[in-house]
């Protein structure tokens, strides 16, 4: 796929060059001018550049939205200019994090405005508080044990995860006291930048012709192609690529017309390929091609994003057919809690389409029954209230909401759940870093009665649910 920013880095490196000889001189020529004058020089420049700051403070704290964007250039500009000379990125970063949180406390998010809200930030706190304590700067924590998990990859995640998630709930305190905690990003955010720029066909663009759009699960590391007759699914492994189609077309300003036109193809495909309905209550329901083109009627959790996909597609002008197909697969995503005593989602379910006397039209297979508290099914109701402006998707989401707060909840953070299928589970000893970067986040805005904390038309949220403001061609 397309980076939304492509930056020539040799051009960059010549206006360096030619920057150094400009100072070179400059430094030659202010040495030449008397010392009088030059006081005088410094103390008119600092009194202009302190009143262009209080100008600029006062035209961030009404609207930070130009802002965000600008930095966000400087700042993958300095980082990309930083690997390309060897330098410091350590302090390319750390200047980043400064400008950044400059300009976001004084666009300042606002405190919880209901009882709802108000429990999710007691949640957040609650989690964050263990983590804390008991595994910071570790990926996860066992909130069983009150220790951080076997390290994963190492790379804090519980921490960035959680950092966005702060700011948007007002949590300004929290923020502060671990903004600086970023020895991740010194050591390994340079190395992803040069391993980008170097590469030359795993992100280019490739067409999916044979499933109407949609792309088999695995890529021959050989040759770089999608595998032949490989599994067609809207879940684990491929869901971001048709995620990213539409929101790299609405963050990059909606200039890339091959992205949209992508999306719509695939949304076709899905439509045709894969969205059933089971044999009695015509739940709508997203399946899976396997390698024999046959159809299987199992649907990962994972694939709940995809009604909020749909809605957004919608508020941005897209196919309004679209929206009647994520108001009806959000239900079927709202039946997978239904469809447990617990109330939680499972990984997987599989549906009916074929026996009419079967009594359920879900069945969860014991090996499936877990629960990781995803967000997938609460994202989607967030898009499609915001939308719609129905309470039925803040009436579901608070369900939910009770019940991880009854099942899940331990003295030290929140753990994953081994089976929803029994009434008293047994926990997981993990917390996921997506529970406080995604699912708490995602309630938490879903409760937002009024829809004015990150609008639509401003911000995209990424895979992970990290807003990211959308460019302004």
């Amino acid at each position: 796929m397309h980076a939304p920013l492509i930056i020539d880095i040799d051009e960059n490196l010549g206006n360096i060059q030619k920057q150094r000889r400009l100072k070179t001189a400059f430094s030659r020529n202010w040495r030449r001018i008397p010392r009088i004058v030059r006081f005088l020089l410094i103390i008119i420049g600092i009194f202009s550049t302190c009143s262009a700051a209080l100008l600029y403070l006062r035209r961030v704290k009404t609207d930070g939205h130009d802002e965000i964007f600008n930095v966000n250039i400087i700042c993958i500009n300095n980082a990309i200019t930083a690997v390309h000379l060897n330098a410091s990125f350590y302090q390319t970063t750390t200047t980043c994090q400064n400008m950044m949180y400059s300009i976001l406390q004084y666009k300042l998010f606002s405190r919880p405005s209901n009882e709802r809200q108000r429990a999710v930030v007691n949640a957040f706190r609650h989690a964050w508080d263990a983590y804390k304590r008991y595994a910071f700067g570790s990926d996860m924590l066992d909130p069983v044990n009150a220790k951080p998990t076997k390290e994963w990859f190492g790379l804090q995640l519980t921490l960035v995860d959680s950092l966005d998630t702060m700011l948007i709930m007002g949590l300004n305190e929290e923020f502060t006291a671990v903004r600086n905690q970023f020895s991740t990003f010194s050591a390994d955010v340079d190395r992803f930048l040069a391993a980008f720029k170097v590469s030359t066909n795993i992100h280019n663009q490739q067409q999916c012709k044979k499933y109407a759009g949609l792309c088999p699960m695995f890529i021959n590391v050989d040759t770089g192609k999608f595998v032949k007759e490989g599994r067609i699914t809207l879940g684990a492994r491929t869901d971001s690529y048709y995620e990213y189609l539409l929101k790299q077309w609405l963050q990059t300003g909606k200039t890339i017309n091959w992205l949209k036109d992508d999306f719509l193809k695939s949304m076709s495909g899905v439509t045709k390929l894969l969205l059933r309905r089971s044999k009695s209550r015509k739940l709508a329901f997203v399946g899976e091609l396997l390698q024999n083109s046959s159809f299987s009627p199992k649907m990962d959790h994972l694939v709940c994003f995809l009604p909020g996909l749909l809605a957004l597609a919608v508020h941005h002008g897209l196919n309004q057919m679209l929206l009647e197909t994520a108001k009806s697969v959000a239900t079927t995503c709202y039946e997978f809690y239904t469809a447990n005593p617990l109330g939680l989602g499972p990984e997987i379910a599989y549906f009916n389409v074929n026996d009419l006397s079967s009594k359920s039209d879900i069945e969860i297979k014991q090996a499936d029954s877990h629960s990781l508290l995803r967000p997938e099914a609460i994202e989607s109701w967030f898009y499609l209230y915001r939308i719609t402006k129905d309470p039925i998707y803040q009436d579901w989401g608070w369900q939910v909401f009770q019940a991880i707060e009854k099942h899940a909840k331990q003295v030290n953070g929140y753990c994953s759940v081994q089976s929803v299928l029994v009434e008293e589970p047994k926990c997981i000893e993990k917390m996921e870093s997506f529970f406080l970067a995604e699912t708490l986040k995602y309630l938490y805005l879903l409760f937002d009665d009024d829809n004015s904390t990150l609008t639509l038309d401003e911000y995209v949220f990424n895979t992970e649910g990290h807003p990211l403001p959308i460019y302004q061609y």
